[in-house]
């Protein structure tokens, strides 16, 4: 009975050993293997292998690599824990279906970064709308399109999404047409009216010399007749430009006497009868 007894304690420590010396080695390999997996990656980031294709394709294959080398420091980390390579397949396989269906939107989201990466509808840097958020282009991922908002706010935008939704792309054509609606009184003078905004527009040094200035009356409002001027200007100082028009109009506008009509509610108080007799 001793003698079985030390057996089996021999035979413990012995698996003891073994599994404890495997821990130990997946530790390692865990430690070292994603500290290489982040070094390679963004070494190949910086390379100039990537330097040279497109930028939205470098993004999305730096972050496939990046998630591919992750996914082999973990396997080799099962695999020398024990796990055998054949069962560890067939567990995959097995559970294909269920992975399939609790990672739909994930591979939603990668088919709809491929589909980006093919038809290209915006590039890093462009500023666009979709999936009810406007924003700059900083980064394009396997699953997420990350933008930086007007207001400083990064947002992660689902490329499934946004590869089915409709997307603005304000930066694609370079150059874009500023409108800027005013409401003069009907009982002012529009030539004159017509004047001052063709001239401010005119005077605006923002504005794209080549491209034609427009003057119009858009709409017939209770309180006003709308007119809208429009013009063109580039992307980079669009913004610039229709600050500086907004505030020459007004500026002009008191300069000579218009003013911009506003709704006002005027309200009467009447006196009860018996009041009236006291």
């Amino acid at each position: 009975m001793e003698e079985l007894l030390k057996q089996l304690l021999q035979t413990l420590f012995e698996i003891a050993k073994t599994i404890g010396l495997r821990l130990v080695f997946a530790l390692l390999l865990l430690f070292i293997g994603l500290k290489l997996a982040r070094t390679v990656s963004k070494k190949i980031k910086n390379g100039k292998g990537m330097q040279r294709i497109d930028k939205n394709v470098a993004s999305f294959l730096n972050s496939l690599i990046k998630i591919s080398l992750y996914a082999a420091v973990l396997i080799g980390c099962l695999l020398i824990l024990g796990v055998p390579a054949a069962s560890f397949v067939t567990a995959i396989a097995s559970c294909g279906l269920a992975i399939g269906l609790a990672l739909q939107g994930s591979l939603s989201n990668f088919a709809g970064g491929i589909m980006l990466l093919i038809f290209k509808p915006f590039q890093i840097g462009d500023f666009i709308e979709g999936a009810g958020y406007s924003g700059t282009v900083e980064d394009i991922t396997i699953l997420y399109t990350h933008i930086i908002t007007p207001d400083n706010l990064k947002v992660s935008l689902p490329n499934g999404k946004l590869s089915d939704d409709a997307v603005i792309n304000y930066t694609a054509l370079g150059k874009r047409r500023a409108d800027i609606t005013v409401s003069v009184p009907y009982e002012c003078d529009l030539r004159i009216v017509r004047a001052i905004l063709l001239q401010v527009a005119k005077e605006n040094p923002y504005r794209l010399k080549d491209d034609p200035i427009t003057v119009e009356i858009i709409d017939y409002a209770e309180s006003g007749i709308k007119m809208c001027v429009r013009y063109y200007a580039n992307n980079d100082v669009f913004w610039t430009a229709v600050f500086k028009t907004r505030q020459d109009i007004l500026d002009i506008f008191k300069e000579n006497g218009i003013s911009i009509p506003y709704n006002r509610i005027d309200v009467s108080t009447v006196q009860s009868s018996k009041n009236n007799e006291q």
